[in-house]
């Protein structure tokens, strides 16, 4: 994965400068919170701690950078792309900051008080509607982009309510459409990867495409959960890895445990290896993105090294797992779409 970023990082330096371009003209009373969240994200996302290299972190790179992997997928088959050079920096641009507003809006729910947080949630739609500048720079008004674009944010927000009814609804099993629903919380990360189809005429592979990238999207937002899982206990958001610790502790399905016993017994406690080896199971899982089947877009079997496939496990498999599907049920789709590619 490594090789994979540094494979764009020419790419990324030309883009930059937009990014920090839009931190550096927030409204006066947004600067110090804005600059606030670039550092942090920095902290978790960057080999050096800057802001300028963040994503680079394999375990966050991958969404910003799959858009320019497609494009390079179309180009090495022969389909032309005008403007190249003008799609990619405004797709890195767009899927970073979009990016940056999924975080804001997830730590804003999370909190479950957004009247304390009103400069967030600003911040958050500020980097939304910067983000979907972008992409109209590429996309007139009457483009298909713009129904994907709608569907992708009422997925996000119908995932977003069947959250909360799930954190009051206490600990409870996740079923196989609340896995999807993991996904369906970065659903908003699948525009720009549907923007590249649409921009090199390949409208036909939207529904391929879209496929193989929800996997992706719930091992991202599985991964965030394992990595939060103290605060998400201090707020009684009951995801994923949090339940199934806290089931396999012992606790009741229904039940809203004391924090405080809940942190000890999960955390702290003898008991809390049990727990930390169940969750480090699952993070093994999906903490690092498989795109074996996405690869398959390339007409070169040897292009797909550059995602490492051989070295980063088989996410989508344990995402089937967790979601009860047969593990060859979308071998179907990633024909169509290859038999599409070639056409």
């Amino acid at each position: 994965m490594q090789a994979f970023i540094e494979r764009y990082e020419s790419l990324r330096q030309r883009a930059w400068p937009e990014i920090e371009g839009f931190f550096q003209g927030l409204p006066p009373n947004l600067v110090e919170l804005g600059w606030g969240f670039a550092q942090r994200l920095a902290r978790h996302t960057s080999p050096s701690t800057e802001f300028r290299d963040a994503l680079k972190h394999p375990a966050a790179a991958r969404v910003v950078y799959l858009p320019l992997w497609l494009i390079e997928a179309y180009r090495r088959q022969g389909i032309s792309i005008p403007h190249v050079d003008e799609l990619q920096t405004h797709m890195f641009v767009s899927s970073f900051l979009g990016f940056c507003a999924i975080r804001i809006h997830d730590d804003l729910i999370d909190e479950d008080k957004p009247e304390t947080l009103v400069d967030e949630l600003l911040l958050a739609n500020l980097l939304t509607v910067e983000a979907t500048r972008h992409l109209q720079h590429l996309f007139a008004s009457a483009s298909p982009l713009w129904d994907h674009h709608g569907r992708h944010w009422r997925e996000y927000c119908q995932a977003v309510y069947r959250d909360k009814q799930r954190d009051r609804g206490g600990l409870a099993a996740f079923t196989a459409e609340d896995v999807t629903q993991i996904g369906n919380k970065a659903a908003l990360l699948k525009t720009c990867c549907v923007g590249v189809a649409l921009y090199a005429d390949r409208a036909n592979q939207v529904d391929q495409i879209e496929a193989m990238v929800a996997p992706l999207n719930i091992a991202i937002q599985i991964d965030n959960d394992i990595h939060s899982l103290s605060d998400d206990i201090v707020v009684e958001h009951f995801t994923l890895p949090l339940s199934c610790a806290a089931l396999a502790a012992g606790y009741a399905p229904g039940t809203h445990p004391r924090k405080d016993e809940l942190m000890g017994s999960l955390l702290v406690s003898p008991a809390a290896r049990v727990n930390a080896d169940a969750l480090a199971s699952l993070g093994a899982k999906v903490n690092s993105a498989d795109l074996q089947e996405l690869a398959h877009i390339f007409t070169h079997p040897a292009d797909s090294g550059i995602l490492g496939t051989k070295q980063i496990g088989s996410l989508l498999t344990s995402v089937r797992e967790l979601r009860g599907i047969p593990p060859k049920a979308s071998s179907k789709s990633t024909a169509i779409l290859v038999s599409n590619a070639k056409t």
